[in-house]
């Protein structure tokens, strides 16, 4: 879908292929359902009632609002689905769901309502009727919390539940004319975070023979070639004490890394400026730290970190959130390898920290650190930075997939996060991350850190790893470990989360710039 991107700006380089799609995974993408959201007038709604022949109502619903138009049609049924109500239109064969946000007690209750609405008739079917929803106004204020909760309802059970349909969901607009336009943005931005959805998971559940770094960073060059607003991708080539690990895993790999940096400029003054730095390890062995054959079969999902970051700026660009978003990706392989890294061998990052790898299968926070150094030594003094990995195996083991753990330096970021989290409806939980963890890093070696505590607090020590080369900057890591991955296949999370929270970010900056006014 061409989205008005000025092209030039993301042009790949030379000898860079363009992406083909990697044939696979377009072929099962292809199968899989779709969801838009669309606004649309109360005249269209009226005349989709006209032409049906009667409308079911759930017994639940005992007295429908005035929204729903001719009541003389309507029927009760003794189903469990709240507040929706069907009718059929039997020239047009297809089945029209009307839900009235006030009868729902919360914006992820209406979703869920309409949800089982629509598997009540698809059980119940045999005429293959095609699915009409229309959602009638009474939202208010809440029009971000339905169309984020319905999406992720859709997201769940899609594919699983009914796995034939696809949902074009038509939002009736209100009367005010400012409220409809509201309206508008809101399922415009989720549009976008659900095409982003779909894309994270193919992505990620690419095989590691489709999704090599070279393979990795055509996508990147044709992502953005689909986006709206202002993006320059380009390929960072490591100067003198520049991103030393990623140098060393080069020779660790069958394939050159790829270290890039995207920008998107949005064309109103931005609200803020945010970093993202997202872990793309296409596959990792594990180095000279051999993983077993079976702590590999999922590696090729170590690349995640990297694809969620690049999507949220893609559906930050594609929507014009008003922040100005810098990414950076490195794109590499953890192999075995006669030049892997040696366990106990120490490098230097800039000009004053050394560090000793004492695990090569810790190179995930080695590469962050890469991209906070170059971050914080460089003229971009952004705002916020986010590291987004999967990182440790100690997140899955603490929270499993239900809790996505985060760390930061600085209080501020906590109410945002918090309410990315309620819109988005990913749980998190703030880690500690107190200097007092630094010791399990201790080498033996004086002003040397370890990248890796043998045995305790392992998820905290990771952080407190890539915490050092933060500085001064407001930091906030992800890892996402746990959340990746969902019953053995990508899980797509925490992108909605990350997509929201650099809105909240922009909002909670703009909000600080007001009160000093």
């Amino acid at each position: 879908m061409e989205m008005g991107l000025n092209k030039d700006t993301v042009n790949s380089p030379a000898g860079l292929a363009p992406f083909d799609g990697f044939g696979i995974g377009e072929e099962i993408s292809s199968r899989a359902p779709s969801l838009s959201l669309r606004v649309v007038q109360a005249e269209e709604l009226r005349e989709q009632v006209r032409r049906s022949a009667y409308v079911f109502v759930a017994d639940s619903l005992t007295e429908p609002s005035a929204d729903f138009p001719d009541r003389g049609k309507l029927k009760r049924i003794p189903t469990e689905f709240g507040a929706a109500a069907v009718s059929i239109d039997p020239a047009s064969r297809t089945v029209l769901l009307l839900v009235d946000p006030r009868c729902a007690g919360s914006a992820g209750a209406m979703a869920s309502s309409i949800i089982k609405g629509i598997q009540f008739f698809l059980d119940r079917d045999e005429q293959g009727h095609s699915l009409n929803l229309y959602v009638c106004p009474g939202l208010h204020n809440r029009y971000s919390q339905f169309c984020s909760a319905f999406a992720q309802e859709v997201d769940l059970r899609l594919g699983h539940d009914f796995p034939h349909a696809d949902l074009e969901v038509n939002l009736v607009a209100p009367p005010d004319g400012a409220a409809g336009e509201r309206l508008k943005q809101e399922a415009d931005y989720v549009n976008v975070s659900y095409r982003a959805l779909k894309s994270a998971k193919r992505i990620s559940n690419l095989p590691p023979n489709l999704s090599t770094p070279r393979q990795m960073a055509e996508w990147t060059y044709s992502l953005f070639k689909e986006a709206e607003g202002k993006v320059e991708v380009r390929k960072i080539h490591p100067g003198e004490g520049q991103f030393q690990f990623c140098r060393q895993l080069v020779d660790s790999g069958d394939h050159d890394a790829e270290i890039l940096e995207i920008t998107y400029t949005p064309e109103a003054t931005p609200l803020s400026h945010v970093s993202l730095v997202g872990k793309g390890v296409t596959f990792d062995a594990g180095g000279l730290a051999l993983k077993p054959w079976k702590g590999q079969e999922l590696m090729k999902y170590d690349k995640i970190g990297a694809v969620v970051c690049l999507l949220a700026t893609y559906a930050a660009a594609s929507s014009g959130l008003p922040v100005k978003i810098t990414t950076y990706v490195v794109f590499c392989e953890n192999l075995l390898r006669r030049d892997s890294i040696k366990p106990g061998s120490v490098y230097r990052i800039g000009e004053s920290d050394y560090v000793e790898v004492n695990n090569p299968d810790g190179e995930g926070r080695l590469l962050l650190a890469d991209c906070l150094h170059y971050i914080a030594s460089s003229p971009l003094q952004p705002d916020s930075v986010i590291t987004v990995a999967t990182l440790t195996g100690d997140s899955f083991e603490a929270f499993g997939d239900i809790y996505l753990p985060y760390f930061t330096n600085d209080e501020q970021n906590e109410h945002p996060v918090g309410i990315a989290a309620q819109e988005s409806g990913e749980k998190v939980w703030k880690m500690p991350l107190d200097a007092a963890f630094k010791k399990y890093l201790s080498s033996g070696l004086p002003g040397v850190i370890k990248n890796y505590s043998n045995s305790t607090a392992r998820l905290i020590t990771s952080a407190c790893f890539i915490g050092e080369f933060a500085r001064e900057m407001s930091w906030i890591h992800f890892d996402m470990a746990g959340v990746s991955v969902a019953n053995g296949t990508a899980s797509g999370r925490p992108l909605l989360f990350l997509i929201n929270l650099l809105k909240q970010i922009g909002e909670a900056k703009a909000r600080t710039e007001g009160d000093r006014v």
